[in-house]
């Protein structure tokens, strides 16, 4: 199934920001994700801003097609609101992007948002050296992107947007998001992170036909099975089933205590395939293309 062939209607909430929590403290980072997906044209950029011991800069990080650079920028050529981020003259808004370098172009608009009921992180907003927030599961993108010598037309496009603030990523996580899948209406997300607590932190969300599944440590679900390339939750008398691969892994940047320091491996060209049950009932099954994961020190 092509992106164009989505229906975007389906959930029908609209969220309009992107939140800026601004510098604070002496070691900080802040920073967006931004996906956008088409025929041909699988892209996420990443504008951050960090802050380690009096150093200040700004980033924009790019994984687009099997490749990925990491642009950087002073400090003054950053500014940022509830409602956009600027960069030098590359705007990042609820809107859309606007992003020009002679590695990748992109001028898009975002259609409506498509939200969660509630912020993800629950109790773990309290305490933890990295915050994460999704803004936005699926969306429609339209516009034009230029990479290397060959312009494309996206029209109909998928796009995601979540980000994350603190001072350092986890030293050991997982992280998956898709929301393109043959089945049709689907937007899926996922993070286990060591979070220094007794039991790894979970995160995860699938929305299915305008209902979210919500699997989290803060709501009594657990992992019963964690292994690179296969996942299994339980919450209650719900179960999900995750296996993943993927094969196109680039590199970016992570932050710790606020220094853009870390590498760490990114693949947005990987499939997923999820299935849900409640009472050992299949309620939906999926298969998803174009799937974001990252692997991190977790054994």
């Amino acid at each position: 199934m092509s992106p164009s062939s989505f229906n975007f209607s389906t959930f029908g909430k609209t969220y309009r920001m992107i939140y800026f929590n601004g510098i604070k403290g002496k070691n900080y980072f802040e920073g967006w994700f931004f996906r956008v997906c088409a025929e041909g044209f699988n892209c996420a950029l990443i504008p951050s801003v960090s802050v380690c011991d009096g150093e200040r800069k700004a980033y924009i990080q790019i994984n687009c097609n099997r490749s990925s650079k990491k642009l950087e920028f002073g400090f003054e050529d950053f500014c940022a609101t509830n409602r956009e981020v600027w960069i030098g003259d590359n705007h990042f808004s609820d809107e859309g992007i606007t992003f020009s370098s002679d590695f990748l172009s992109l001028d898009v608009k975002f259609g409506a948002f498509e939200g969660v009921e509630k912020d993800i992180m629950g109790c773990f907003k309290f305490g933890t050296p990295c915050k994460h927030k999704l803004i936005s599961m699926k969306h429609e993108v339209k516009g034009t992107a230029r990479f290397g010598n060959k312009k494309i037309m996206l029209k109909n496009a998928v796009g995601y947007i979540e980000k994350d603030w603190g001072k350092s990523f986890p030293k050991a996580y997982c992280w998956l998001q898709c929301n393109q899948f043959e089945e049709g209406e689907a937007a899926f997300f996922l993070s286990v992170a060591d979070i220094r607590l007794p039991v790894l932190g979970l995160i995860c969300v699938l929305l299915a036909e305008g209902k979210e599944y919500r699997f989290a440590t803060y709501n009594f679900s657990r992992i019963e099975k964690l292994q690179k390339g296969e996942i299994v939750l339980r919450k209650s008398d719900m179960r999900l089933q995750i296996n993943f691969s993927g094969e196109n892994a680039q590199a970016l940047s992570a932050p710790e205590k606020g220094k853009m320091k870390n590498m760490i491996k990114e693949d947005l060209d990987g499939t997923i395939d999820l299935k849900l049950c409640e009472n050992e009932k299949v309620l939906y099954t999926f298969h998803g293309k174009n799937a974001g994961m990252e692997w991190v020190n977790l054994k």
